[in-house]
């Protein structure tokens, strides 16, 4: 099932509607705003933790994540949306922005989707192991920008023993990627029986009124 986030479906919606315009020309514009990117020196943006932040790069990184996920919510074909993705993500040209993390994270977050939601990691494609792997390490991130990303796409790659680094995630309480986080394990462990103990289990460290109500909503 498809998903977008609050958020980005809000920031869908300030850039107009994807029916006023043929997939191809959104394709088009995907790459226009990356060369725009790359000229802009935005090529290492937020590649690692205490980077310089620079909010043109944020913006630009934004409008294509923002493109792409117009393409994965209302595009007509989602073969040829994934087709794309997967350019992308093998795109291994560290001169452009497509390398950045933003940029990755939010691929794994769509070419997870294609998958759907399943407990069983054996019905995966074997390199769902390698876009896993590439998010696992911003889930340790202390840069909000990439754990928030890296939330999102884990929901979709995660296995059950990575709820443990969304259990630290949860215990930070960082408004809004924490709550996140809680919604991330109920989806990864797939079941309601394992959710309610994981839930019960983290109750007591949690202070946040807030975290205590959405963690609350999972326990039988």
């Amino acid at each position: 099932m498809k998903q977008l986030t609050t958020l980005t479906l809000f920031l869908v919606s300030m850039i107009g509607s994807v029916n006023s315009l043929p997939i191809e020309e959104l394709e088009s514009q995907v790459f226009t705003k990356i060369n725009l990117a790359n000229s802009m020196g935005c090529n290492n943006f937020l590649k690692e933790d205490g980077a310089i932040f620079e909010q043109k790069c944020l913006d630009k990184t934004n409008e294509i994540n923002n493109l792409l996920n117009k393409l994965w919510m209302f595009g007509e074909n989602d073969s040829d949306s994934i087709k794309l993705f997967k350019r992308m993500w093998i795109d291994d040209n560290s001169s452009s922005i497509i390398s950045t993390p933003l940029i990755k994270l939010n691929l794994v977050y769509l070419l997870g989707q294609e998958y759907g939601i399943s407990g069983d990691t054996s019905k995966k494609p074997n390199h769902i192991s390698e876009l896993r792997g590439y998010v696992r390490k911003y889930l340790m991130s202390n840069n909000p920008l990439l754990l928030n990303r890296a939330v999102s796409a884990i929901t979709y790659v995660g296995e059950p023993k990575d709820v443990q680094l969304l259990k630290r995630i949860i215990l930070l309480k960082i408004r809004g990627i924490s709550e996140k986080a809680i919604d991330s394990v109920a989806t990864i462990l797939n079941s309601e029986v394992s959710t309610s103990m994981f839930m019960k289990d983290i109750l007591p460290l949690v202070n946040s009124q807030q975290l205590k109500d959405r963690i609350s909503k999972y326990i039988l």
